[in-house]
This record gives C-alpha cells, sequence and structure tokens, in this order.
C-alpha cells in the first residue's frame, strides 16, 4: 500500500514538472515577440531547450518551416538598450498655462464680456459777470474761447456818457430847504429837498444834465438869485459785455472744472448758470 501511494506521488510531481515546464517555454515565447515588436525587429528565434542548432539544421534539412535568426539588427548596442528603456512617466503634477479665472476669486467670475460703459458726460452752462469796456471784453472772451465750448459775447448795456447834477448844498434845517425850493419854483425853476438821511439831506437837486454848457448856464442863474450850488460830475459808463458757454465733464469732476476756468479767466466772475434750450442737450 504505501509503494503504491509513493508511485502516484511520483507520478503527480512529474506531471506538475512536465506542466510548468510548458508553461514557462510558452510565457518566454510570448515575451521575445513582445520585445522584437517594439525593437522593430523583424523575427526573433527563441533557443529552447529542444531548439538547438542542431535541431534546426536538421529542420532546414527535412524541408520543414525553418525558424530564420535575427534580421536586421540594430545600429550599435546603445540603440538596442534605448529602445529597451521603459517609458517612465513623471508623478509631478502637470501645470497647465492658461487664462482661466481661479474658482477661488469669487470677484474674478464676473462677466467680463460685457463692456464697462464710459461715465456719462455732462453739460454744465456758465455765465459771467458784467465785463466793462471793450477792450476788457475782448480780452476775457479769449481766454475763454480756450475753456468753455460755444462762448458767446453778449453786449448787456450801452455806454453811458458822463452826466452833472447840479445842486444847492444842504440846508441847516427842512425848512430853510423847503423855503428855498418855494423861491426856485416861483422863478420857474423845478427842485426838491433830498431827504435820505446822509451827507446830503436837506440839499436841493436842481437836475442832471448830459450837457456841461446847460448846466454852466443854470449855474449862472442861481448864482444871480443868491444860491450858492455845485456840480458833481458822474463819470462816463463804459459799455458792459457778458461771456456764456459750456463745458463737459462728468458729475464728480464739475467743482474742479469750474474751478481750472476761474482759474485761468482770474479777471473776471464765473458762475454756474442755468442752460438755454439750445445748451440743454446732455452728452452721452
Amino acid at each position: 500500500m504505501l509503494r503504491t501511494t509513493l508511485i502516484a506521488l511520483l507520478a503527480l510531481n512529474l506531471m506538475f514538472a512536465f506542466w510548468t515546464w510548458t508553461s514557462t517555454d510558452r510565457s518566454a515565447k510570448s515575451s521575445a515577440s513582445s520585445i522584437a515588436s517594439t525593437v522593430g525587429l523583424k523575427q526573433l528565434s527563441l533557443i529552447t531547450p529542444d531548439s538547438s542548432p542542431d535541431a534546426a539544421d536538421q529542420s532546414d534539412e527535412d524541408g520543414a518551416a525553418a525558424v530564420e535568426p535575427i534580421v536586421e539588427p540594430p545600429e550599435d548596442k546603445a540603440d538596442l538598450l534605448a529602445r529597451l528603456q521603459p517609458v517612465v512617466v513623471s508623478a509631478q503634477p502637470i501645470e497647465v498655462l492658461s487664462d482661466a479665472v481661479p474658482a477661488s476669486d469669487p470677484a474674478a467670475l464676473e462677466l467680463t464680456s460685457e463692456t464697462v460703459p464710459e461715465p456719462t458726460q455732462i453739460r454744465t452752462c456758465v455765465k459771467t459777470a458784467a465785463i466793462e469796456g471793450d477792450a476788457n471784453a475782448a480780452q476775457s472772451f479769449a481766454v475763454l474761447s480756450e475753456l468753455i465750448a460755444n462762448p458767446v459775447l453778449e453786449k448787456a448795456s450801452e455806454p453811458k456818457r458822463p452826466v452833472f447834477w447840479v445842486h444847492i448844498p444842504a440846508f441847516e434845517t427842512s425848512r430853510e430847504a423847503d423855503d428855498a425850493v418855494e423861491r426856485l419854483k416861483a422863478r420857474g425853476i423845478e427842485s426838491f429837498v433830498i431827504t435820505e438821511p446822509d451827507e446830503l439831506k436837506n440839499a436841493v437837486s436842481l437836475g442832471v444834465f448830459r450837457v456841461r454848457d446847460r448846466s454852466d448856464q443854470l449855474i449862472g442863474d442861481l448864482a444871480g438869485l443868491g444860491f450858492e450850488t455845485a456840480v458833481y460830475e458822474k463819470p462816463p459808463v463804459p459799455a458792459a459785455y457778458l461771456i456764456h458757454g459750456y463745458f463737459e465733464s462728468t458729475e464728480d469732476d464739475v467743482a474742479a472744472s469750474l474751478e481750472r476756468i476761474r482759474e485761468a479767466a482770474a479777471e473776471v466772475t464765473v458762475e454756474i448758470t442755468d442752460c438755454d434750450i439750445a445748451q440743454q442737450a446732455t452728452v452721452e
């Protein structure tokens, strides 16, 4: 019984050894074919225990399909080794360069395709105070023309010639002034008493004349009546002009723009005014 058991175990060992040898042979042939295809060899012969050179020659002599040796080997050993080197893939993360907005920045995730609108320009109209004299107005207009749009020089008043006011100096009391008015009226001369509380109170006004000769004639007549008279000459008044126009700026820049105009045109007073119908358009 023991002998039978030992014989059965020996048989099983032999069968396992044969199966192992057969599997190893097939695996070696498969690896050789894979290497040959990788390095570009046309054919690779694998020498196994049962495929010795003698056996290969014998196969050729028998007319069987002979296994060809390595054909067209690589040019050198270094080339072969380079082809057999495994491909190493770096474990480092690959940095992708792009213009993408990081998800961690919420403010940057807003839509950027829309065009940011330009600040709205508004129109501010300005006007100068009265500028007396043709020369002064012309000079101011030249300066402001560089600072405001559509400047207009407007004549505010005509020039005035000098005038002469003839009067009797102030009396001590209002009764004395009233008596003088009655005496002049009897002579056909119109007059009145000044009652304003100033240095001319109780003076008697005899009229304002544009021609000096007429005032001088009246003074002579009054001297003959025993009245002491005086003449006040009001100097001529030149023509007055206004300059108006507008400037355009953002709402926040109105004050700064007005200040720049005032600094450049320091000889005149410039103020903001209401725009007329032609100036009321708002610049978009």
